[in-house]
């Protein structure tokens, strides 16, 4: 189980902080039932996009909040919900579910503890009417006073658990809506539910809707039966070095008719939810004895297909990743509800090719299905034979600075594919023949403050494989130009010794961008640290600074 503790640094991509995060335009705000919203999107790093119930709306999660793209006149609109509101999660969005006008949304920022930085969670948001309002639920923490061992009632058991006395590491990082209930899986938490419809009154000062842990079978166990769970179960996130099971580390949820898919750091769970919603009886699979690629489990999707005979059936996908051994990264399916696991073929032999691929989201429909990975973004119709589709680019020449895509997802209404980066939004409804980029900035014309007239971003600009393309690390100098101007960016180093000047004719009256691939002039990389950036238009000169930090 090494290689989790590895690799647990992708939790900080996953959690919705990519490095890249800045403030974009909010500049003409609008009521819509006593919720505002903004022009642009909170941040250009894209981490989930979800159709809504008018599939003319595409909700995203981002780094920096929940935006959403309106295409009811064809044209994209993107405007994003106040997440300085008391309504919304703080900070990035790790998960989001949509399911008609239910919706839900949680939140994550980075804190220092113990001399690291670490994931903390902010709680969730959710909405029964397509986003117009809003409710808040608080990450769910126990006292800072409680017992290390506490108990909870669950099918009329008392049972043991580990009590969870901080947010760190303690975040929502996938989230499902089953019935009345919101389902939301946690690395410290586990799983664990709240009802978001139908709350019976509260008595007194009682919360009337209180998170919910719920127990999933132990490392050892294949199933565990609601009412019967044995003496001696103790839900513990810890390893199982320290008495915890690696299967409570909850990482993917997802909800399928009566069915709830649970993925964690230790396999595969398939709960059986009664009628009343009371209890769940559990199936716990691990991928040496089933036969997926790996155990940490990263997300699910299902398509609804048709047999031989014409009777219809379910295909359960999940992404499936290595927690070391004889594990791999790959993607792994079953189309009769994990009694057998398939696992895809051309991604093994992929992996064998590129040593591990990351698969981060998969969306499918009934006739094709879209992975986003490390490399780009995958399709398949058949679910044997996948194609790489062509990276964003514009015939503009505006592109998409990153080969990692986080998020993916198909609208039907306008036939269209949607990718979601490090670096920007893109769509296409050719099948990639064709590509619209979709970034926002913060605008630089008719500031007050002569300082806000040029910046970097992102800034901090991290230089590492999130933020690559063929090779290359790109930050931006982004600027407004008054008249037709021969513009030129000058880098100095900490010492104000030139690193670079980056010349560019750029049109009259316009927002400008101008691209460095973090490189001196000899065409080495440059170091960690401050540089000092100089703009000059011909007529005004304006500075700014970037730090760089390499990976």
């Amino acid at each position: 189980m090494k290689s989790i503790i590895s690799i647990s640094f992708l939790l900080f991509f996953l959690s919705g902080q990519v490095p890249g995060y800045f403030s974009l335009n909010r500049f003409d705000s609008q009521i819509i039932n006593d919720e505002i919203t903004y022009s642009g999107l909170n941040s250009n790093s894209i981490r989930h996009i979800r159709v809504g119930e008018d599939e003319n709306i595409m909700f995203m999660a981002t780094s920096g909040g929940l935006g959403f793209a309106d295409t009811h006149d064809l044209n994209v609109n993107m405007r994003s919900f106040d997440a300085d509101s008391v309504l919304m999660p703080l900070g990035g969005n790790p998960g989001l579910a949509v399911k008609g006008l239910d919706m839900a949304v949680s939140g994550v920022v980075q804190v220092e503890a113990a001399g690291s930085v670490e994931p903390a969670g902010t709680g969730v948001s959710y909405s029964s009417d397509g986003g117009l309002t809003w409710g808040y639920k608080p990450q769910p923490v126990d006292p800072a006073d409680s017992p290390i061992i506490m108990e909870f009632e669950w099918g009329g058991q008392n049972i043991s658990r580990l009590a969870v006395t901080t947010e760190i590491n303690n975040v929502s990082y996938d989230l499902t809506i089953m019935g009345d209930y919101v389902y939301a899986t946690s690395w410290a938490g586990g799983l664990q539910r709240f009802r978001f419809k139908n709350i019976p009154p509260g008595e007194g000062g009682n919360d009337a809707n209180p998170w919910q842990p719920i127990p999933l079978p132990m490392d050892s166990e294949l199933e565990q039966i609601c009412g019967e769970i044995p003496d001696g179960f103790e839900l513990n996130p810890r390893d199982p070095a320290d008495g915890g099971s690696h299967n409570h580390k909850g990482f993917s949820v997802y909800a399928v008719e009566d069915t709830l898919w649970v993925g964690t750091a230790g396999g595969i769970n398939k709960g059986i939810v009664s009628a009343n919603g009371e209890c769940i009886d559990w199936r716990h699979y691990n991928a040496l004895q089933d036969g997926f690629t790996g155990n940490w489990v990263i997300g699910f999707n299902h398509q609804i297909l048709e047999d031989e005979s014409g009777q219809d059936f379910i295909r359960l996908w999940a992404i499936t990743w290595s927690t070391g051994g004889l594990e791999s990264y790959g993607l792994s399916f079953t189309d009769d509800g994990g009694n057998t696991w398939n696992s895809v073929e051309q991604f093994e032999q992929l992996n064998l090719q590129i040593f591990g691929i990351y698969s981060y989201e998969i969306n499918s429909t009934e006739s094709r299905v879209l992975i986003a990975s490390e490399f780009g973004l995958y399709i398949t119709e058949d679910g044997l034979h996948w194609e790489k589709m062509s990276h964003p680019l514009e015939t503009s020449g505006e592109i998409i600075y990153s080969e990692s895509f986080f998020a993916c997802s198909y609208q039907p209404t306008h036939n269209r594919i949607w990718v979601g980066t490090s670096d920007g939004v893109a769509y296409t409804s050719d099948l990639g023949i064709s590509w619209e980029v979709v970034r926002f900035w913060v605008p630089v014309v008719d500031v007050s403050d002569k300082d806000d007239r040029f910046y970097a971003y992102p800034n901090p600009f991290y230089s590492n494989s999130v933020n690559s393309f063929n090779g290359e690390n790109f930050a931006r100098f982004v600027f407004h130009a008054d008249a037709n101007a021969n513009a030129k960016v000058s880098i100095f180093d900490f010492a104000m010794e030139k690193v670079i000047d980056l010349d560019q004719l750029v049109p009259a009256d316009s927002d400008f961008e101008i691209h460095w691939n973090c490189r001196n002039d000899w065409g080495a990389k440059v170091a960690n640290g401050v540089y000092f950036c100089r703009l000059d238009t011909g007529s005004d000169t304006y500075w700014t600074k970037l730090m760089v930090i390499n990976n």
